[in-house]
């Protein structure tokens, strides 16, 4: 497994917000979702966890 530098981390946490804040504001996105198993609070939790992977990275 090849180790990630600090920027493609954090290039793959944004991708990962992008993601997740799209899915939480669009329904449609939402709805596929819920069809496969996730619900709104998995991914609020999500974003929770998002942002302590940020924090992290940051320091």
């Amino acid at each position: 497994m090849p180790i990630l530098t600090k920027l493609q981390i954090a290039t793959r946490l944004e991708a990962a917000r992008l993601l997740i804040d799209n899915a939480i504001a669009d329904s449609e996105i939402q709805n596929g979702l819920t069809s496969v198993g996730f619900t709104l609070a998995q991914l609020q939790a999500g974003q929770g966890l998002l942002s302590a992977a940020v924090q992290a990275v940051a320091h």
